[in-house]
Parts: C-alpha cells; structure tokens; sequence
C-alpha cells in the first residue's frame, strides 16, 4: 500500500445546512475514508507527497454524510492521479525510498530547490537544517550522513546521472574528503583526509570528525594543481618501484593490488565516470575518489589490513588522475572503461518522458531486463550459512574483488548465459568479468559452489520439502522475473502466481535488505 503523506486537509462549504459537520466529515476522511478508498483503488506504489490540491465538489444535503464522505476520498484519489500525470507541480511520487534520495542530491548539485517541500515531507530534510539555497553543500553533505551505509551507492547513482563536474562544482576539496569521511565511517574504517597519498612521505594525519558538515579545509586544499599532481605521481613511482623491489609474498601482495585497482578503475561506476569527466583536481581529493570508488566496486575492500587499503587508495587515485595514461600505470594498463550503471532518478510528478540535466538530453532508459534465473539472488539468504562471505575475501580470492567471485559462482550454480541480468545483478558488475581461474580459485570457487547448493537444500529441507540438493536448488534457481538495477540496488520483480509455498516456508524470498558485504539493497517484489 502506497504511503500518502498530507500535512493540512481544510475545506470551505457554501450554504451548507449545518457547519459543525464540515470538520466531522473531514476527520473521518482522515483518519478511515482515504485509507479505505486507498484499498479499494490503490495507487501505484511508493510515497506520494502532496503540496496543494484545490478540489471542488458538488455536495448533495440529502445523502448521508458517510456516502459524501466516501464521495470525497474518491475524488481526492482520481485527482492525484490525475495531477500526477499532468505534470503538476504540487504532487510528487517516489517509487522507493532511494529515489528521492536521488531527487534531493540532484537538486541541491544542480541549484534547483523547487522540491524542498517534498524532500521535508519524507524527512530528508529536517528541522534545523539549512535552507537549500543558502547552504547547498552543507545540506548535501547532512543528508548524505544521514543515509547510513548507502551514502556511496547515492554519490555513484548522482555522478552517474549527472556527471562529476557539477557535483565537484558543489563540494570542492572540502566536501569530497567529507564525503569520504562518510563512506569510511559506513565501511567501519579508520580515515584521515589528505594523508594517503602523503604517508608515502611519513605524513601522518588525524581524522576529523564527521559532523553535520565540512569543519576545516585539507591541510594542502590551497597547493596548485600541479604540485597536488605530481605528488600523486610520486606516490605511485615510489609504489611501483616497490613492487618491482619486491619479492616472494610481498611481490604477490603487490600483485594483488594492481589487479584489484585495474579493477576499480574499469568495471566501478564512480570510477568510470571520474574518468571521463578530466577534472584536475587536488591530491586530496582523488583520495576521497579512490576510497568512494573502492566503495562502489566493492566495499569489502576497504576492510583489508590497513597497509593494503593504503596501497589500494594510492593506486587507484594514480588511475583516476588526468592523463592517468602517462603517469606509472603500476604493471598493469587500465582496461576499457564500460558505460555506467543508468540511476534512475525519473523526473517525478511530471508525466514526460524527458527531463532537464546538464545537457538537457532525454532521459536515460531504466536498465531493467526478463531473465529465467530469478530466483538466483534468494540464495542470499543462505549465504552466510555457506560461509561465503568470509570465503571470498580470503586466500585464494585476495586478488579478486567480491563482484568477480560471485559472477565465477554464479555460472556455477545456475545454467545461464554469463551475461544474463541475474547473474550480474548477483554478483554487482555490469558485464562478465574475466574467466582467467588459476587452479587453486578453481577448487575454491568449487567448494563454495557446493557449500551453497548443500546449505540452500537444508533450508528447503527443513521447512519440509523433499529432494535432492541439485534438484531442489535448480527449483529455486529456475524463474522467470524482471530485474531492476540501479547502483547500490537490486530489485528483483516476479510474477505472484509463481508464488513457490516450499520457497516461502524456507524464507528464501524474505527481503534481504542491506547486504553490507555486497553494498547494496536487494529486495524481492511480486505482482
């Protein structure tokens, strides 16, 4: 059921033969007649948001006041509707929760505050907070901590969609190492803003505080962009010639971090668009680039032993740096950089098909697709009885990012095509990735495979259904569904009649919710 969300109902009758009735009626229609007409005529689902509606009505005296009052919560319902697509200003729909987080970001980036009513109506603003217009970045940067644990999937949907030079324009140096802040702090890291690329000469800096907004400059933010540059370069010359120096577990641990930051910087969003966008800017921000790349790819990254994180923040930022093609490319060329995940962000409360951005193009197709394998992602729900989570980011995986093991598991598990919409959507990439196992991935990648089918089959077991660990988890696998992406969510759409009672019983088809070792929000709809 849809969440309507109206802050004053008032009315003004005419000639009406008793006005202590008129706030009665209007009582009821609050408190039952709506939600009553809302479940007889739902709207289409999400949160509706209503600035002003102005209704007229024809009343007839002689009908009972409860039949007038059923009367005005249709009409109430058959206008929103019809103001919605319209294009009317004063209502707006959001379908999920996280696109008017996209509506928010991208209005403040882009200067256009004419949804702020909307935005305090589903609380992304609240009392306290600056107005929009005068402190955009400052409001930017409360909303975005108060997201918790889905600050960097927003930041990778709004440079997405709006490209990285208005968002730079918006925060500056100041507000990247703040919103890095946030992203280490959701990641559980310890951070300080500037230091990365610096400690590769011993310096040493505190972290600040993650406040309501940005409280100092980085300690270099006023250098030229030249000198910030060349110390990324430095840093990644001193970074090579290590590598190279290297022996033995040293020389694989620097291997390791040249093909996850190759990694980074060809598959990741953020990173792709980053790329694009040739901004030159300063050392210190191309370390909250990194750290907020890392995060998008695969935020488990970040929970490496603080001497790899260090080195893998350095090599991506050298990758993310213009003219990163001439500067050290630490053993490894960065491969082509796909196009990115489309965000959604769809111009809501307007029933166009187009929307302004900062070329004024249309507006991109949702990439939403049919697969057979929908009932692939249920197997989160077993995942952490299989142990996989802490498989994968162990020996033999420690070159890999979770993203390639769960693609290498999924073609395991499933019959599919490596590039259907639920095996990418599964394992979070946008194409296949490499199929270069070496021997000993191979075994391990096998014994998770196992561990899986075997802990999926218990749980359908258990719940009283019979049959053997293949046959029942290729039932579970086997379904057609529609499955929507946007960065940092999955949504997977399935017909109701294929509702499955053993795959209910299991609770294999419970929402998972925030997956923290994937990044994401998965949720199971069906309709």
């Amino acid at each position: 059921m849809s969440d309507l969300l109206i802050g004053r109902m008032s009315a003004s009758v005419a000639d009406w033969p008793n006005a202590g009735q008129v706030p009665v009626m209007l009582r009821h229609l609050a408190e039952d007649r709506l939600d009553n007409a809302l479940r007889e005529h739902p709207l289409p689902d999400g949160e509706w948001c209503v600035r002003r509606l102005d209704i007229a009505l024809e009343l007839d005296p002689e009908r009972p006041l409860s039949a007038l009052e059923t009367g005005w919560a249709d009409r109430i319902l058959t206008v929103l509707r019809q103001s919605l697509h319209d294009g009317s200003s004063d209502v707006v729909r959001y379908e999920r929760p996280e696109q008017a987080v996209d509506d928010l970001l991208r209005g403040l980036t882009l200067r256009r505050y004419d949804r702020a009513w909307a935005w305090r109506q589903v609380r992304l603003l609240e009392p306290g907070d600056p107005e929009p217009a005068a402190e955009p970045r400052a409001v930017f940067l409360r909303a975005l901590a108060r997201l918790h644990h889905a600050a960097g999937a927003a930041l990778t949907r709004l440079v997405a969609d709006v490209g990285a030079a208005p968002l730079h324009r918006l925060l500056g140096s100041e507000g990247w190492a703040h919103a890095g802040l946030i992203v280490a702090r959701d990641a559980g890291i310890p951070w300080a803003p500037g230091s990365t690329l610096a400690s590769v000469d011993g310096d040493k800096r505190q972290a600040a505080d993650i406040g309501d907004g940005p409280r100092a400059s980085s300690a270099d933010g006023g250098r030229r962009r030249a000198e910030a540059l060349d110390s990324v370069e430095r840093g990644a010359r001193r970074t090579a010639h290590a590598g190279r120096e290297a022996s033995g577990s040293a020389a694989a641990e620097y291997a390791a971090v040249e093909r996850l930051a190759a990694a980074v910087a060809a598959s990741g969003v953020l990173a792709s668009a980053l790329l694009r966008s040739g901004l030159r800017v300063d050392d210190a921000t191309l370390e909250s680039w990194a750290l907020i790349a890392i995060a998008d790819l695969d935020p488990v990254l970040l929970r490496r032993d603080d001497a790899t994180r260090h080195a893998l923040v350095r090599a991506v930022a050298a990758r993310l740096a213009p003219h990163a093609d001439r500067q050290p490319t630490l053993g490894l060329a960065t491969a082509a950089v796909p196009a990115p995940r489309l965000a959604s962000a769809p111009k809501h409360g307007s029933g166009k098909t187009t929307r302004d951005d900062i070329r004024g193009d249309a507006e991109p197709p949702r990439a939403d697709s049919f697969t057979a394998w929908g009932g692939l992602l249920f197997l989160l729900n077993t995942a952490a009885e299989a142990r996989i989570p802490t498989s994968i980011a162990e020996p033999p995986f420690l070159a890999r990012h979770t993203g390639w093991a769960l693609h290498h598991l999924a073609v395991r598990l499933a019959a599919a095509e490596p590039d259907d919409p639920s095996l990418l959507a599964f394992s979070g990439l946008t194409a296949p990735p490499s199929a270069d196992e070496d021997e000993p991935e191979r075994q391990a990648l096998d014994a998770c495979a196992t561990r899986w089918t075997i802990a999926t089959a218990d749980r359908l077991r258990a719940a009283g259904t019979q049959g053997d660990d293949a046959e029942l988890v290729a039932r579970v696998l086997r379904r057609d569904a529609l499955v929507i992406r946007d960065p940092g969510w999955v949504e997977i759409s399935l017909p109701v009649a294929d509702v499955d009672i053993d795959v209910r019983r299991a609770g294999l088809d419970l929402d998972p919710g925030w997956v923290a070792w994937l990044g994401q929000v998965v949720r199971f709809r069906y309709e």
